[in-house]
């Protein structure tokens, strides 16, 4: 028979967890986990989408405050600014999700600390992939389009190899947020 462990959280309340199931199986690797990762990078990859697409709302429909002028060297301001502030806040915006869902799981999942910490780490690392690649992708997309008197392209190695280090850092943090929601707070 498996033995019960309390396990107080934050708050105080007292979270019992299976012993045995923990160390027989990792949280990762249950449906149960594989849920939440999917549930997470998905979160990741709308908000990617949404910073895409409103980089091409932004730039089709013009800047409220100034208005759209055409620089020589740029094309339209507006896209540009728009794009690059876009690929540039993509891994800053995965890091402040990351947080908000390493404490989210970690009150939210009653495991062990380190499991919950690995499954926060996992979930937004692959989130932070999802959110970088469909974020940059679209709005260089609408950046080309705005310039394409300008030979420009997309280096798909380096935004990937930028992603996976943005989800790195994320999942870090994420699961640093796990344990310092659960361990550091009394």
């Amino acid at each position: 028979m498996s033995q019960e462990t309390v396990e107080p959280d934050a708050d105080g309340t007292a979270h019992e967890y299976d012993e045995a199931a923990v160390d027989s199986e990792s949280l990762i690797s249950t449906d149960r986990g594989k849920g939440y990762i999917k549930a997470v990078a998905g979160i990741y990859a709308a908000a990617g989408v949404a910073i895409g697409l409103l980089v091409i709302v932004v730039s089709t429909t013009g800047n409220p405050v100034t208005p759209t002028e055409e620089i020589p060297q740029y094309g339209d301001a507006t896209a540009t600014m728009t794009s690059t502030w876009a690929m540039m806040s993509t891994p800053f915006l995965a890091a402040v999700l990351g947080v908000g869902i390493g404490q989210t799981l970690s009150r939210s999942v009653d495991e062990a600390t380190e499991e919950v910490a690995k499954l926060a780490g996992a979930a937004t690392a692959a989130g932070t992939v999802a959110l970088v690649v469909l974020g940059v992708f679209l709005a260089e997309t609408e950046f080309q389009n705005e310039l394409l008197f300008l030979d420009t392209s997309l280096d798909f190695g380096n935004l990937l190899t930028g992603a996976i280090g943005a989800a790195v850092v994320v999942g870090i943090l994420s699961a640093v947020t796990v344990y310092a929601d659960r361990e550091l707070t009394e």
